[in-house]
């Protein structure tokens, strides 16, 4: 929704595939497709197709996640069409501190839109879980993330702070 109006609608497929690779160690890919329909400008509507690998990792004190992706946007309008990398590591405790399980987040994304337009993203994220909260397995969650980007295009460089407060699923 963008000024009181929809925007857009989507529609997508996901496939997925996890390998493990020992106890402690495995391996997901997924592919996807996925179709959004600009309410406002039909020629901004855009085909994705994405290619993500996630490796996983369990420690003695939590889980390690690396994880990276491909993604290729296609449109009418050169301003939707991108190409984009991505690199994702996270880590979470595996016992509660201070009553929360908590995870972090370090990403690193790149997208090149065939404008010329170039857009490289740092974000940083932290997050907690209330297992003690929980209500029919789900417990509240709260995360903070920065994201910085940098952009050739100065409408496009920009500096986030957000917030949310959500559940999790906890069984």
């Amino acid at each position: 929704i963008y000024g009181g109006e929809d925007l857009s609608n989507t529609l997508g497929l996901r496939l997925g595939k996890e390998f493990s690779l020992s106890q402690q160690t495995g391996l997901r890919a997924e592919i996807g497709s996925e179709r959004q329909f600009r309410l406002d400008d039909a020629e901004q509507s855009v085909t994705l197709q994405t290619l993500d690998v996630i490796y996983r990792s369990q420690t003695g004190p939590g889980q390690i996640l690396l994880g990276g992706g491909l993604t290729d946007a296609r449109s009418a309008s050169a301003k939707a069409s991108f190409q984009g990398a991505k690199l994702n590591l996270s880590y979470e405790i595996a016992k509660p501190k201070f009553g929360l399980f908590w995870q972090t987040d370090l990403g690193l994304e790149s997208r090149d839109y065939d404008t010329g337009r170039e857009d490289r993203a740092l974000v940083l994220g932290v997050s907690a879980v209330a297992p003690k909260l929980q209500y029919m397995g789900f417990a509240p969650e709260i995360g903070l993330n920065y994201t910085r980007n940098r952009s050739n295009h100065i409408l496009y460089d920009s500096r986030e702070i957000g917030f949310s407060l959500g559940v999790k699923s906890v069984f």
